[in-house]
């Protein structure tokens, strides 16, 4: 549905209307998503395991804090390691896409330390 909106309002030249929009209204809503995306990944970065899942975004914050016991120093290490490739390699060279080196490497990562005896999750898991 979003999408449909998206391009009737390209198809209708309707972008111009963000010029009455003020510049911190728009700062500020893409700064609440950034927030609200961060804290959902949160789980899955730590590989924290929480006992319940809030709808709201506060309740959420402290159900993630209380599953703080529950993280995974595995499931981490892969997350920061696909991270650090994420920023670094551009840094390096372009002429090899970030993510594609960093796909395999924590899948690699993800079954090493499978075998070694850690419970890394992954989908499907």
């Amino acid at each position: 549905m979003a999408g449909l909106l998206l391009a009737a309002m390209g198809l209708l030249r309707l972008g111009k209307l963000i010029q009455f929009i003020p510049h911190p209204v728009t700062a500020g809503f893409t700064a609440g998503i950034g927030t609200v995306i961060a804290v959902l990944q949160v789980k899955d970065l730590l590989g924290l395991r929480p006992t319940r899942a809030p709808e709201h975004f506060i309740e959420r914050v402290q159900a993630l804090f209380e599953a703080r016991s529950t993280a995974s120093g595995a499931e981490l290490l892969v997350g920061l390691l696909t991270l650090a490739i994420l920023v670094a390699l551009p840094r390096i060279t372009r002429r090899v896409p970030a993510p594609l080196v960093a796909l395999p490497v924590a899948a690699v990562l993800a079954l090493l330390l499978h075998r070694f005896g850690f419970d890394v999750a992954t989908i499907g898991s």
